[in-house]
């Protein structure tokens, strides 16, 4: 058994994790901020070509989630982390001299590489250097760090005056954290006993994955919450500029990511001593589809800010929840952590790329009020598959963290 980990060095690892995610994230919002400036010099005028370059970071997740989980597995987490991390960069310093459509749309895919590594990996890491009883608050803190890390770049890209200056920034960002992981990372806080030293062989990692029926309900509940919430904050700023200023779009987009941040910290804790984890997740996701399609419609300014920021603490506020349950099931447990989340990854990244780009804005036909509605009706489907969610109905709180961490 490896022995419980009590090394302060896990905050350590916390911090590089949440500086990990933290960059690829402010790449992202500085093109969501430029990416239609930038499309305009290039004489191009279409909202779905600004739907695929704000998107194709999400098809390196689509393509690597799950080889990265298998990849961790099986080689350990510094290595691998670190040169995807390398890849991540190469692309933002591309990504400055970039001159036409293709080569942006390149840059962005191989920027999300980073992105798609962490994600997939958190459980992995956390459950590696966090004791049992911390493990959810490791998650928390993460996931909240990472949402509200899209509020400070989508504020942030807005005090730049042009697309030139925001990328250089994104690259160097990108190039100081990679250096910080060479530095400053580590792969584990203790040397295992010799038995679980051996790491799965890839083909039984993903057999193991692919067979759990607990696995591909989660990762379709959270492929459909995920999908709606996080369309709405990465397309609302651009949906507001016809009422709003730039810097004031960003700002009320921040409302919601804010607020979620604090969702993804508190929410867990809130919903695991209420105990019916099905009806909580059935109520938020009706109050989400509404909230979605509806809150960033209210004239009155100060309303809209409070149901946006109730919308965000409450929906993105369930995905601590709903990443950790994997270490719960029996047949994944930390031995297959990274598999599971690579899967879970692919799963709701693909659908992040194609529900937006393919399906909710072709119908709207570039009416952002249409768009947000069809993505209120993804996260309503969420809605029905609540009752068959693999998840413990009603217990005490203590009990449920320690079915999540005992495989720990």
């Amino acid at each position: 058994m490896i022995k419980e980990k009590n090394s302060g060095y896990k905050w350590v690892i916390l911090a590089l994790m949440c500086f990990g995610i933290m960059s690829p994230q402010y790449a992202q919002f500085m093109l969501t901020r430029w990416g239609v400036p930038w499309l305009n010099d290039r004489q191009i005028f279409d909202n779905t070509a600004f739907v695929a370059i704000s998107t194709a970071p999400l098809i390196a997740g689509v393509v690597l989630s799950l080889v990265s989980g298998v990849a961790v597995d099986r080689f350990g987490l510094k290595r691998v982390l670190i040169i995807s991390y390398a890849l991540s960069t190469a692309a933002l310093v591309t990504r400055v001299w970039a001159d036409s459509y293709e080569m942006m749309f390149i840059c962005m895919v191989f920027s999300g590489v980073a992105a798609t590594f962490f994600n997939s990996n958190q459980m992995k890491l956390i459950g590696r250097w966090f004791p049992k009883n911390q493990i959810s608050l490791g998650l928390g803190i993460f996931v909240a760090f990472n949402n509200g890390s899209m509020a400070l770049s989508s504020i942030a890209a807005t005090l730049f005056p042009d697309y030139n200056t925001a990328f250089v920034s994104s690259a160097a960002l990108s190039v100081v954290v990679l250096v910080m992981w060479f530095v400053f990372g580590k792969e584990r806080p203790v040397v295992p006993a010799a038995d679980e030293t051996k790491s799965p062989p890839i083909p039984q990692c993903l057999k193991v994955a692919v067979k759990s029926r607990k696995l591909w309900i989660t990762a379709i509940a959270m492929m459909l919450f995920q999908s709606s919430a996080l369309t709405l904050s990465q397309f609302l700023p651009e949906a507001l500029k016809n009422e709003y200023s730039d810097s004031e779009a960003a700002l009320i987009t921040g409302v919601f990511t804010f607020a979620s941040m604090f969702g993804c910290m508190l929410a867990p804790k809130l919903l695991t001593k209420i105990g019916k984890l099905k009806v909580s997740f059935a109520i938020i996701g009706s109050l989400g589809a509404v909230g979605i399609a509806f809150a960033w419609r209210v004239p009155y300014l100060p309303l809209k800010l409070i149901l946006l920021a109730l919308l965000g603490f409450l929906t993105l506020g369930l995905t601590p929840i709903l990443t950790a349950l994997p270490l719960s099931f029996p047949e994944i447990g930390p031995t297959y952590a990274g598999t599971a989340g690579g899967f879970m990854a692919t799963i709701m990244l693909a659908a992040n790329v194609i529900i937006p780009r393919y399906i909710t804005m072709p119908l709207a036909g570039n009416d952002y009020a249409k768009f947000f509605m069809f993505e209120g009706v993804i996260m309503l489907i969420f809605v029905f598959i609540t009752p068959i969610l693999p998840v413990i109905g009603k217990v005490p709180r203590r009990k449920l963290t320690n079915r999540i961490t005992e495989k720990n």
